[in-house]
Formats: structure tokens, sequence, C-alpha cells
């Protein structure tokens, strides 16, 4: 009996990670330690290398709404590596350059890891998702961007996020 029980309380140990490991990178959620959510949205391309991110961060004040930012992955052109673009209060329909710069608040290289932490390439929709995303200089790039000089802008973001659910 205690074999049995034993048995039950690993399957249920493992049953949450073997469905996080069918989920594709196209409907990943993931989250940080300070609560900060990064959200895949469904919308992507692997021919392209292109994933559409939802991005949920903690205000700096408990009593304020989080602070939802839209993101997008795509491969560069030169080394074909997955790059983040994070943008925040951008006017709506054709942009100039110039504001597109103004309202981007982080672009930078992404990162996937896998269960050993071996750190590697996003995986492409399609493809397992990766254990863990890592964003270099998140912290930095958004937490002292100037777009938060008018309004209480988020709790330090973190740059490590851990797979925690699948979209359905």
């Amino acid at each position: 009996m205690r074999l049995l029980a034993g048995m039950v309380g690993l399957w249920v140990a493992v049953l949450p990670s073997i469905a996080h490991a069918a989920c594709p990178q196209e409907l990943a959620v993931y989250e940080a330690d300070n609560g900060n959510l990064l959200e895949f949205s469904g919308n992507s391309n692997a021919e392209m290398g292109f994933h559409q991110i939802g991005l949920l961060l903690q205000a700096n004040d408990d009593q304020e709404t989080p602070i939802i930012l839209d993101a997008f992955v795509e491969k560069t052109h030169g080394l074909g590596q997955a790059e983040m673009i994070v943008r925040y209060g951008c006017p709506d329909g054709d942009i100039p350059l110039d504001d597109l710069d103004e309202c981007t608040i982080y672009q930078s290289v992404v990162y996937g890891a896998d269960n050993a932490g071996l750190i590697g390439e996003l995986p492409a929709a399609g493809k397992p998702a990766a254990q863990t995303i890592v964003l270099p200089n998140f912290t930095a790039d958004v937490w002292m961007h100037p777009a938060w000089k008018e309004i209480s802008g988020p709790k330090r973001p973190a740059e490590i996020f851990q797979l925690s659910g699948c979209m359905e």
C-alpha cells in the first residue's frame, strides 16, 4: 500500500512536467519569481521564426493595475537569431521610424533553456517549448526606460522566466 501511495505521489509530481513537455512553443506560458508573466499568443510562424507575445509586469505600486506590454520575436536578418522587441505607448497606425524607436523599450536576442539548463536558441513554432526563457538585460532596459517618468513603472523586471503552463 505504501508503495502504491508513493507511486501515485510520484505520478502526480511528474504529470505537470509531462504536460509542459508536450506544449508547443507558440502556446507556452512563463512566470518569473517576481510574478511577471510572459505568454506566447499562438500567433506564430515557424518558417519566418516569428512569435507574438504578451508580457504582464507587476506595477511598482501594488495598488496599480499591472502593466501589459506587446512583444514579438523574429529572426534577425543578419545572423538569424531570435530577437525580442518590446514596445510601450506606441501611437496607432503607421508609425515613423523615429517614433517607433522611442516607444521600443527592449530589443535583444532571446534564449531558451532545456530541462538540464542548456541555453540555446528559442524553439520555433511547432517545437516543444523551452523550459526557461532568458531575456538578457531586460531588467535594466525596461526598468530604467524613460517611459516610466510620467507614470509609476513596473517593479524590477525579471530576466528569467520558467515554463508554468500551456494554453489549450
